[in-house]
């Protein structure tokens, strides 16, 4: 079956590299920020959005070419994910979120998205990441309690700041995960709330060391 269109929001990407990378922009704030629109068959388009106070009305920024045009670029479906850097006609842009359906339909097509495979995700990253949070549990403030497990609910703004802050940058930014699997495992473990979906640092815990135990044969 065809793919739906994937809408993905976005950030200049001399923006995005000016606030490290690693974090939910807001949608409408201070930064620039675009909703890139992916068909089946890779043609894009690209709007910004208004802004409030900014003197930015909006609008469409770059148009999907006609079928009967070629497309003119190399990307494959697999290649838009949160975190990927891409071009669209004069702007370099950082993905940066995506809409709820674009995510889960990911989530369902491991082969071409294997960043949206929770399994995957656990499967390689859960030892190290149980690790790096150990390692920097003293800089991680509140997240543990003293009995030395993880406590609280954080969105997912805070969940990348607590993996940052699990990290030893530059070569490490987000605990040795890509930004799109941090979404995955976020979204694996969150918790819906009528305004804002967490996640339960103490059930994520507990999945990494299950996770962890299954992967080293432990």
């Amino acid at each position: 079956a065809n793919a739906p269109t994937l809408r993905f929001f976005a950030q200049l990407a001399e923006e995005a590299a000016a606030q490290g990378y690693h974090q939910v922009v807001p949608h409408g704030g201070p930064s620039r920020t675009f909703v890139l629109a992916v068909s089946f068959d890779l043609r894009l388009s690209l709007r910004e959005v208004a802004a409030a106070n900014s003197g930015r009305q909006g609008g469409l920024v770059v148009r999907a070419p006609p079928l009967t045009q070629p497309v003119g670029h190399a990307y494959a479906l697999g290649d838009f994910k949160i975190g990927q850097l891409v071009q669209v006609g004069g702007f370099r842009l950082l993905l940066s979120d995506a809409e709820e359906a674009t995510l889960a339909w990911q989530e369902g097509r491991p082969d071409v998205f294997p960043e949206s495979d929770i399994r995957r995700v656990l499967g390689l990253r859960a030892p190290q990441l149980l690790e790096q949070l150990r390692t920097h549990r003293a800089g991680l403030a509140g997240a543990f309690g003293p009995d030395g497990r993880m406590k609280g609910a954080l969105d997912i703004d805070s969940f990348l700041r607590l993996l940052r802050a699990a990290s030893t940058p530059p070569f490490d930014p987000l605990a040795g995960l890509t930004l799109h699997e941090a979404f995955t495992l976020f979204r694996a473990f969150r918790e819906l709330e009528p305004i804002r979906n967490l996640v339960k640092l103490g059930t994520l815990e507990r999945a990494l060391e299950l996770s962890g135990r299954l992967w080293t044969g432990g």
